[in-house]
């Protein structure tokens, strides 16, 4: 196959990504070798692959959520509650006092799962401090009626 062939195909791509056969990827490595334009474009295309994700994920657009609300209650059979915006439900989670909603909603779900997790950290110290007391109730019981024993034992000698 000749450069250009080889520019105008998707085998410079599929090198990059390592989808050519032995036999392709040697004679790619050797055109390569031979054809420095070749070279220039491989590089070209990893860099496109390795910096892809430099930037951080991109956020979802501020109107996805109710779009992907939208489509499920349109599914036939859906007894999904009426229509209710996100900013409704946001609205609503936050006693009235709408939050301001940019277009970047992650904040708000950090929010919501620092919160939950708060919860469950709050519940599970409560649990063992229940677990703790009722602990101290078992043996301070116990104590008593060791010394009860101990008083009738010295009592009866």
């Amino acid at each position: 196959m000749k450069p250009r062939q080889h520019l105008k195909s998707n085998n410079i791509q599929a090198y990059v990504l390592g989808l050519l056969s032995v036999e392709e990827a040697e004679e790619m490595d050797i055109m390569l070798s031979l054809h420095p334009q070749l070279q220039q474009k491989v590089n070209e295309y990893r860099h496109l692959l390795y910096s892809s994700g430099d930037n951080g994920p991109v956020p979802p657009a501020h109107t996805t959520w109710e779009q992907i609300e939208a489509i499920i209650r349109r599914l036939p059979g859906n007894n999904v509650e009426p229509e209710i915006t996100f900013s409704q439900k946001v609205k609503a989670a936050s006693g009235g006092r709408l939050l301001r909603v940019r277009e970047n909603t992650a904040a708000i779900f950090i929010q919501r799962k620092w919160v939950t997790r708060l919860l469950l950290y709050m519940a599970v110290a409560l649990l063992l401090l229940s677990g703790i007391l009722l602990l101290q109730h078992h043996y301070t019981q116990k104590i008593q009626r060791i010394k009860a024993l101990q008083e009738q034992i010295h009592q009866s000698q």
